[in-house]
Order: structure tokens, then sequence, then C-alpha cells
């Protein structure tokens, strides 16, 4: 199962909305995601939240489409998106993707992104979109880097104290049985250089960011 969450954050251009949306087979808001999901006029089967980011019309629209709603209290120890990530998880899902949450709050932002470290323990691929890049988050091991692009630019950023072992192929700065480290930027602004770029990492948990843009829609 695909699933897509909806945060409350940065707004959403409505195409790169649609597009996956349409692949998706479960829409979930968390509380104020809601707008997105009216914007953009967009299926919606389940919101989770406290509703203090929702306003009147908002709640009308849902009492309308008689879509299912979880609410919580609004002092409580997590945050709507992590309550949406809980979630989502129940539903057993292969992918969940996270847009809207990024770059209004600086203490949401880096929650945000380290909430997905959830779905990834749980063997789940996890994605979040930041405007048009897309930042996946990584557990060991050997991945196809996809969809790519000659010229496209690719980060490698751990997360982790420490990313061993790391290996490149079809990327303009070869990394050969190398050690990333947080503490140092070694891993921002590749380029892709080769179609169907690889990654593989031996030990640590790594964010993958890949530059993507409007002209790009289509190989999302």
């Amino acid at each position: 199962m695909h699933i897509l969450i909806l945060a409350a954050g940065e707004r959403v251009v409505t195409p790169l909305l649609k597009r996956l949306a349409r692949r998706c087979d479960l829409t979930i808001a968390a509380d104020g995601g809601v707008r997105l999901a009216r914007a953009a006029r967009l299926p919606l089967q389940h919101v989770v939240g406290d509703g203090d980011s929702l306003s009147r019309r908002d709640q009308r629209w849902l009492l309308a489409k008689a879509i299912p709603v979880d609410w919580h209290p609004v002092e409580k120890d997590q945050t709507d998106l992590e309550l949406a990530i809980d979630l989502a998880l129940a539903q057993r899902p292969t992918t969940i993707e996270v847009v809207g949450a990024w770059g209004l709050r600086a203490d949401h932002t880096l929650s945000n992104l380290f909430l997905l470290e959830r779905p990834v323990a749980a063997g789940v691929n996890a994605v979040l979109w930041a405007g048009w890049e897309r930042i996946r988050l990584l557990a060991a091991g050997k991945y196809l880097i996809e969809p790519t692009f000659i010229g496209q630019r690719v980060s490698l950023i751990p997360l982790s104290r420490r990313v061993e072992g790391v290996c490149t192929r079809g990327l303009k700065y070869a990394l050969r049985e190398e050690s990333l480290q947080r503490q140092q930027g070694r891993g921002v602004s590749n380029e892709v250089i080769f179609p169907h770029p690889m990654l593989e990492f031996t030990r640590g948990t790594l964010a993958l960011l890949q530059a993507f843009g409007r002209m790009r829609l289509a190989q999302l």
C-alpha cells in the first residue's frame, strides 16, 4: 500500500500534489493538511490531529464529505504529523510520502525529518517532499536511485553520526567504501552522470535528496 500524508506546513504546488495522489492508495491529512486536499480537490480518506489548524470552513467541508477524523487534545505529547505516521503504519504500507511538512517552522521541519526514521525502522519506504526536492530516508543496504535524469543534483546527508561503507555508481563524485560524517558536508551536491545510478552503504541512516523541478514532473 502506498500512502500520502498531507501536513500543514509549506504550500505545495497543485500539479505535484495531484501527481502524488494519483499513485497513492490512501491519503491522510494531518490536521491543517486538510487545506491542501481542499485546494487541490484531492480525495481524502482520513484526518488526524487536534483541530487547532482547521478553520470553520475546513470543518464544514469535512462534515459535508463525511471524512473520518481522529480528534486528539491540543495539549499532547505527539505532533499531528507523528499521529498521522502512526495511523499510516497501522495500515502496513510499503511506502509513505509526506508533503507540506517543510519550511515554515524550524522546530517542526527538523522534527518532521527525523520522524521518518520510524517508518524506515519498520521496513517502509519513507519520502518527504521539500518543494521540488525529494528526501528519501534510507537504512543500510543497496539502492537504485530513481527516478533520475542526467545532470540532476543528488545529495547524501548522514542522519546518524557516521554512515559507513558508502559506494556510489553513476554519480560525478564517486564514493568507494567511504564514510560520511554528520558534521561534514562531503555528500552535498553530487550530480547524476549515467542512467540508473546506484548507492550502497553498510551502516547508518542516510537522507538521499534529489532535486527535480516543474519541468521534470513527468518523471516522478
